[in-house]
């Protein structure tokens, strides 16, 4: 009996730890597990997260999927973007989350050309969320591309997948992610991006914008280390990708290796009337520049179709053009005089913008707090403080560059210049109609002894009299050098 009962103990034991074992290895696995409300429910385990898109993609998932990341992965060069619910594929939402710690999503080693890490295509109501609730901290989910000096890597690409406007990418989220671009070196000037907008499931390029992808919120995310930290650009006044929020994020770096190169945020074709669902770029900090760059370089830049974009609270600062190209460096630059009226600018805090050396009063190669390059018109710009404080912030605070851009309001700022050079200036127009119908009033305006502290009506208006004698305007303004408190 005693062997028996041996026996059954052995014959019991051996199975148990065979379960345990292939357990355990389907586990070690497992850097990502999808649970789902409907077709096969879970959880599956996956390698990587593009492996779990080809499995959604072909219906094996359905419903509400939830997408849980348990470990790092290396995703595979070319991807498999998402695409929407329809056909073989049949979600209505797709959250993706770390779970159990912080990960790291990687590119392969060798990135393809012009796609993206994780790409979504026409896909709807996706979440990505880096914060694990369990973990400590509020980031724990970076996407990270190798470095190359291949151009048009994302490391998220979001794209609609019609050019006519019936297969947007809409309602998605990225939000609290460290993303890392693909930049080589602080000199390199290939085209790559922290989040890109795109169409199709192809390659793209700069010029490749979305078409009707609607309600997209970018918030709280790190983005380092590339060309372009946001790209939302669109393509048509006709399909816009109105209700886009940039919100919280925190672009650039002071580490040279991080550096985001050429532009902070680019946004196109958002709204072509002002309304509730313009764009919003809200509580960023963005600092750019520190490389070389085939044109001037900006840390939000409107182009086309912007109209009633609110542009509020952000901390712009220490963007330079560290070489010696002739190229300018803008906090906020207007671009384009299409669609785009209505533009609010407040509550900003720019500072410390340097362009190129220059020895021109007025140049457009300086380093300008915010630039009008174009016929943008009814722009309400309130409450923002300007200070060029480094001794090579040559430039001035805003330039109104285009004799047809008008400016509604302006009023409550501070515009502070304090480098010492006869470049300096606070406030140059280029037209008297710039700001003549605006209501211009209860702001402090403070130039070096040695600079000019405005340009109006074709002439510099030296001092802050003269200013308000030329312009009529600033009756109850000030000139007052304040202090500034770091915090």
């Amino acid at each position: 009996m005693k062997l028996n009962c041996t026996k059954i103990k052995k014959n019991s034991i051996f199975p148990a730890l065979l379960f345990m074992m292939l357990a355990l290895s389907a586990r070690m696995m497992a850097q990502v597990s999808v649970t789902a409300s409907a077709g096969t429910m879970g959880p599956t385990a996956y390698t990587t997260l593009n492996a779990a898109f080809a499995a959604i993609n072909s219906g094996v998932h359905q419903g509400a999927i939830a997408i849980a990341i348990t470990a790092n992965t290396t995703e595979s060069a070319t991807p498999v973007p998402l695409l929407a619910s329809g056909g073989s594929s049949s979600y209505s939402s797709i959250s993706i989350m770390p779970s159990g710690g912080s990960f790291t999503i990687a590119s392969a080693a060798t990135p393809s050309a012009n796609r993206g890490i994780i790409e979504l295509a026409g896909a709807d109501n996706v979440t990505l969320d880096g914060d694990d609730p369990g973990t400590p901290g509020t980031q724990n989910l970076s996407v990270v591309s190798s470095t190359a000096n291949v151009a048009g890597i994302a490391c998220i690409r979001l794209s609609s997948n019609s050019a006519t406007g019936l297969d947007g990418a809409n309602n998605n989220t990225i939000k609290n992610c460290i993303i890392t671009g693909a930049r080589r070196s602080t000199t390199s000037t290939a085209d790559n991006y922290g989040i890109q907008f795109s169409n199709g499931t192809g390659t793209s390029s700069s010029s490749t914008g979305a078409y009707s992808s609607l309600n997209t919120l970018i918030q709280g995310n790190t983005i380092t280390r590339c060309y372009y930290g946001i790209h939302a650009i669109g393509n048509s006044a006709t399909y816009l990708n109105t209700g886009t929020k940039i919100i919280k994020n925190t672009i650039g770096s002071a580490t040279a290796a991080s550096y985001v190169a050429f532009t902070g945020i680019d946004i196109t074709y958002s709204s072509t009337t002002p309304g509730a669902t313009s764009a919003l770029i809200s509580q960023n900090d963005v600092r750019t520049g520190f490389g070389s760059g085939p044109a001037t370089m900006s840390s939000v830049l409107l182009g086309d179709a912007n109209a009633g974009a609110i542009i509020s609270a952000n901390n712009i600062h220490d963007c330079i053009n560290p070489t010696s190209s002739v190229w300018g460096m803008y906090g906020i630059n207007i671009s384009s005089a299409t669609s785009n009226t209505g533009i609010n600018i407040y509550n900003n805090f720019i500072r410390d913008i340097t362009g190129y050396a220059i020895s021109t009063f007025g140049s457009q190669y300086g380093g300008w707090g915010i630039y009008v390059s174009a016929a943008a018109t009814g722009l309400t710009i309130n409450h923002n403080t300007i200070a060029q404080l480094g001794s090579t912030a040559y430039g001035g605070c805003i330039k109104i560059a285009d004799g047809s851009a008008t400016v509604a309001q302006f009023q409550n700022n501070i515009l502070v210049n304090n480098v010492n050079n006869a470049v300096s200036t606070c406030f140059y127009t280029t037209a008297n109609t710039n700001i003549s119908g605006g209501a211009i009033n209860y702001n402090d305006y403070y130039i070096n002894p040695t600079g000019v502290l405005g340009y109006y009506n074709g002439a510099n208006a030296a001092t802050f009299t003269a200013w308000k004698t030329a312009t009529s305007k600033d009756g109850n303004s000030l000139n007052l050098l304040p202090s500034f408190v770091s915090s």
